[in-house]
């Protein structure tokens, strides 16, 4: 199957979109072949649509997790990323100079599925969040967090996709989210903490007489085993 980019204009503009989406397509398939697979599934345009929201996506978590610059350095990217993408939601299809050349594919999607800038300034407003996380207090935190980072994906491929805008439709987006998120938490322990970041509810740890060290050496297994396979049962049930 060959991915025909969605046409718009003429001459040098759409040779250009052409470029835009071509790039996005190559970020999906050299960064994420699971989610490869599945939208090639989507049928055109919709599917070129999803690459770009997912260069993105992926531009904006690269920036929150770049191993290279300082906490400062990162915060600054996220901002100048957040200023580019409100231009865009502005109307200006070129926000400013730029490296990367999936922009002009980003652009169209909002014009074309006339998309929200919502979800997108949530997702930014949680990777701020996330340089300066270390711990976290309880499950309400954690879930906001989870909303930030991940339940606004949904809202913006449910709106690709075409819905009929019912609050189930809405409320199944918020709550996937959230359980992918959720399940991301509980495969990562290991590589977060290495990154200085424990996500699990520190009031659910306390109570469980445990401390995330004892999850990654697996000391008191029976204790280990409840506590786990409870946080697995909320993720299962959003």
């Amino acid at each position: 199957m060959i991915d025909r980019v969605p046409e718009r204009g003429t001459g040098a503009d759409s040779n250009e979109l052409r470029r835009a989406y071509a790039a996005s397509r190559r970020i999906v398939r050299s960064r994420a072949r699971n989610f490869w697979f599945g939208l090639k599934l989507t049928p055109e345009p919709r599917r070129s649509a999803l690459y770009a929201i997912y260069a993105w996506m992926r531009s904006a978590d690269d920036l929150a997790d770049a191993p290279g610059p300082t906490r400062m350095e990162r915060r600054a990217s996220l901002e100048e990323f957040r200023d580019r993408t409100r231009l865009v939601f502005a109307g200006d299809p070129e926000p400013g100079s730029s490296t990367s050349e999936w922009w002009a594919a980003f652009a169209d999607v909002v014009e074309r599925y006339s998309l929200d800038s919502t979800p997108f300034e949530e997702m930014i407003e949680g990777q701020l969040m996330d340089l300066d996380w270390s711990s976290c207090g309880d499950r309400a935190s954690l879930e906001n967090f989870c909303r930030l980072v991940a339940s606004t994906v949904g809202v913006v491929c449910i709106r690709i996709w075409g819905h009929d805008n019912t609050t189930d439709v809405l409320a199944q987006a918020d709550r996937r989210g959230i359980a992918l998120q959720l399940t991301n938490i509980l495969r990562d322990l290991r590589e977060d903490l290495g990154r200085g970041r424990v996500y699990l509810p520190a009031d659910e740890l306390e109570e469980a007489g445990l401390e995330i060290h004892d999850l990654l050496e697996w000391r008191s297994p029976d204790r280990c085993d409840r506590f786990m396979r409870s946080q697995v049962s909320i993720a299962r049930d959003h």
